[in-house]
């Protein structure tokens, strides 16, 4: 037995040096990969604020023309958008015996078709963008 002990804290001690190996390895390659991910957060951050440009312009142009597909594969969506009083529909959820708590989500499916108060229906829209843009010429 005395031997399996020794065995097993051979392996243990094997183990925690691997372990710290590791350690040092990951400690090297996160400080190697840091310029690097921090250019790419940077670009990220270029690509949004190119964006705050494009999206008022896609949607002028939206708004006019009721297009929906644009240079570059930049698209708009129409998604519905659902306002209302909380506690009024709450209240009336309560009163009509149908949740015990307002689950937003699954309220949302179904609000515009059961005459819920306060609610109305939008419409949002939003700017899409491919995951690769296509630029021709």
């Amino acid at each position: 037995m005395k031997e399996n002990l020794l065995n097993i804290k051979t392996m243990q001690d094997a183990i925690a040096e691997t372990k710290k190996n590791i350690a040092t390895i990951k400690e090297k390659y996160e400080k190697e990969l840091q310029p690097l991910n921090e250019a790419v957060k940077t670009l990220e951050e270029k690509i949004e604020a190119e964006k705050q440009i494009i999206n008022p312009i896609i949607l002028k142009k939206f708004n006019e023309t009721k297009e929906k597909k644009y240079e570059g594969g930049i698209g708009v969506q129409e998604r519905k958008e659902l306002t209302y009083d909380e506690v009024k529909v709450f209240e009336w959820a309560l009163e009509k015996k149908m949740f015990l708590s307002l689950d937003k989500k699954s309220f949302e499916k179904v609000a515009e078709n059961i005459g819920a108060p306060t609610v109305k229906v939008g419409k949002k829209l939003l700017v899409t963008y491919p995951k690769e843009l296509k630029i021709e010429g």
